[in-house]
């Protein structure tokens, strides 16, 4: 079995066999709630501009917002995660199937 490698040999691997996305996936993930609560403070900020009514509703919105752009982005990268999953996990089949052909149910 192969050893896992760091980020930079990872990036640097020019054969594909080690991915990178699997491993900057929680790194993304902090971005986009980084950027989901700058976006909701603007959001309360130019509703507090306008008038406070619409800064109470821009508060009530501004909640409601983040907290479904942050369920988004979760779901697009527990997918890209999935789909480089399949992957490692397909080839301990596949490499298991070297070791004991003929052995899958």
């Amino acid at each position: 079995m192969e050893q896992r490698r760091g980020f930079w040999e990872a990036l640097f691997d020019f054969t594909f066999t080690n991915f990178v996305a699997l491993m900057i996936i929680r790194v993304l993930y902090w971005i986009s709630i980084i950027v989901a609560f700058i976006f909701a403070i603007g959001v309360i900020v130019t509703g507090f501009s306008r008038s406070a009514g619409a800064g109470l509703l821009s508060i009530v919105l501004a909640i409601i917002v983040f907290f479904l752009s942050i369920i988004v982005a979760r779901l697009y990268l527990e997918l890209i995660a999935v789909v480089f999953r399949i992957e490692v996990h397909t080839r301990k089949i596949a490499e298991q199937d070297q070791v004991h052909p003929g052995s899958a149910p």
